[in-house]
């Protein structure tokens, strides 16, 4: 999954098989992105897979089989771990008119029927309030 902070000028892919999230500096004005480095390469909160990033800069990681979004510092330490209950997290956005709720997707197709049932939660969209706002995202003009 891909994110961009227009702010910082940095975009990210997540890695989900590796468990990595690259980073990358991003043009905005070209609309190219360079210089790939390792943001974040956490083995035991499950896969990164889509996220959004808030007004701090820090970027909020869904976490597939890791039960949670994970919301990672500049420096792609773990600030913050926020518990969900289902198991395939997939992606999350910042909404609400004050962009200050955190909106959580997950997964139900492929999960094993005793996980099923473990988590009736699973597939659901969740929402929490975020101890800080999201960012605007600018809007597609064409």
């Amino acid at each position: 999954m891909v994110w961009c902070g227009i702010r910082n000028r940095a975009c990210s892919i997540a890695d989900s098989a590796l468990q990595i999230i690259y980073a990358y500096d991003f043009d905005l004005e070209r609309g190219t992105v360079a210089n790939r480095r390792e943001f974040s390469a956490i083995k035991d909160l499950g896969y990164p897979d889509g996220a959004a990033v808030d007004s701090e800069g820090y970027l909020w990681s869904a976490r597939w089989e890791g039960h949670c979004v994970a919301r990672l510092a500049p420096d792609g330490t773990v600030d913050q771990v926020v518990p969900i209950p289902a198991v395939q997290v997939t992606s999350c956005a910042f909404g609400g008119a004050d962009l200050k709720t955190l909106y959580v997707t997950s997964a139900h197709q492929g999960l094993r029927p005793e996980l099923a049932a473990r988590y009736p939660q699973q597939g659901s969209l969740f929402a929490f309030e975020a101890p800080v706002t999201g960012l605007s995202r600018p809007r597609f003009a064409g």
